[in-house]
């Protein structure tokens, strides 16, 4: 069901536009052909930089590979301003410091068939990652006191990073920015972008 406002697709029972938040309007119609969905008006390219004005709608358009797309997968981003690290100094843990001070938006990201595809094996390569990176853990704690003590922080900390660079790279998309105004991403493709154009004052 696509939202009327927006022309973004959302779950045929939501009861508001996952993208816009506009009450959802049922209509005979479930689908539509992409040329007829809204293209995202507002979004411009700043180089490599997708730059997302607030509540505005990405055109219909893979941005992985800039090709039609029919799927939109509702992804949360975040960004934590580098300069609230040096809360570190007074003691505060990261996870404490990103709980408070990151900043959040929700984005509805089109996709073709094939990179909705590639974005669900990562998503299932990162979880099955993960309880690797867990039961190697176990096995380090297991041995941490014997004579192998440094073997088992060397797996831990392989298991730990690759966990890291799995998840870094399921989402098709990474925040570079974002406050209360516009969200600005990378890794969108060069074809999707040529699209958007530059900022117009």
């Amino acid at each position: 069901m696509f939202c009327n406002v927006c022309g973004n697709e959302n779950p045929p029972e939501g009861k508001f536009c996952w993208n816009c938040g506009e009450p959802a309007q049922r209509s005979t119609v479930t689908s539509l052909p992409v040329a007829t969905v809204p293209a995202g008006k507002g979004c411009y390219a700043e180089g490599s930089i997708l730059v997302i004005p607030n509540g505005t709608p990405l055109p219909r358009l893979c941005v992985q590979c800039g090709k039609p797309a029919r799927h939109t997968k509702l992804l949360k981003y975040s960004w934590l301003n580098p300069v609230y690290y040096l809360f570190l100094f007074l003691g505060l843990g990261i996870l404490l410091i990103m709980a408070i001070f990151s900043k959040r938006i929700n984005l509805a990201i089109p996709l073709c068939e094939g990179h909705l595809t590639l974005y669900k094996a990562r998503k299932k390569m990162t979880i099955i990652w993960l309880l690797v990176a867990a039961l190697a853990f176990g096995i380090g704690i297991a041995y941490i006191e014997s004579d192998y003590d440094w073997l088992a922080w060397l797996v831990m900390s392989v298991a730990f990073i690759t966990g890291l660079v799995y998840a870094s790279r399921v989402n098709p998309l990474r925040a570079s920015m974002i406050d209360k105004q516009t969200a600005k991403l990378r890794g969108a493709s060069p074809s999707f972008l040529g699209t958007l154009g530059a900022r117009t004052s």
